[in-house]
């Protein structure tokens, strides 16, 4: 009607840049050790964008020790995005519970006088997670003698803190009273 169109109209070509999401920017949930409960404890990312799948290795024990988790980071929708840097692996801990055992005491609190029967020392209490057996608390004869406790318990997931000392116990002579005797001789 009142315009013409001269000369030619040029494609345009443009471009949508691939979204990037640098990979060092992904922080681990673990902050501090863990403790040892049965329980399995499990480190993983926090916080990352839908778009991206994570597949672990190394992230869930139950036991007590030193472990290496690692994060491998793909791509959901590669069409739109690309991923620059790495995953820092993250060196996680659970430490071994402890097991107390200051509410334990001997029960021997003064020595005994030999009598023919047998006499034993042995721990007062109880501690979770561990067994108590002896060595050198049973006796006859009249002696000096050491006691020692001996705690079975899981030591890889368990430290055994605060156990009694060894005690020192004795079984004195028994007294013979002779002064009522008397020699008799004809």
């Amino acid at each position: 009607n009142n315009y013409s169109v001269e000369g030619e109209i040029k494609d345009l070509e443009w471009t949508i840049n691939k979204a990037q999401f640098n990979l060092s920017e992904l922080k681990w949930d673990y902050v501090d050790p863990f403790t040892y409960d049965k329980e399995a404890k499990k480190v993983q990312l926090v916080e990352y964008p839908e778009y991206l799948k994570v597949e672990y290795s190394n992230n869930e024990f139950t036991n007590a020790g030193s472990y290496k988790a690692e994060a491998v980071v793909t791509l959901v929708d590669a069409e739109n995005y690309e991923l620059t840097g790495s995953v820092a692996a993250c060196e996680w801990v659970i430490e071994k519970a402890e097991i107390d055992a200051s509410g334990l005491e001997w029960d021997y609190t003064d020595s005994y006088t030999y009598s023919g029967q047998t006499y034993s020392v042995e721990l007062v209490g109880t501690v979770e997670e561990a067994t108590i057996a002896y060595e050198g608390n049973e006796a006859v004869n009249a002696c000096s003698y050491v006691a020692k406790a001996i705690f079975t318990y899981d030591e890889a997931n368990y430290e055994l803190i605060n156990a009694p000392l060894d005690l020192a116990w004795e079984i004195e002579k028994a007294i013979i009273d002779a002064s009522p005797l008397s020699w008799n001789y004809t």
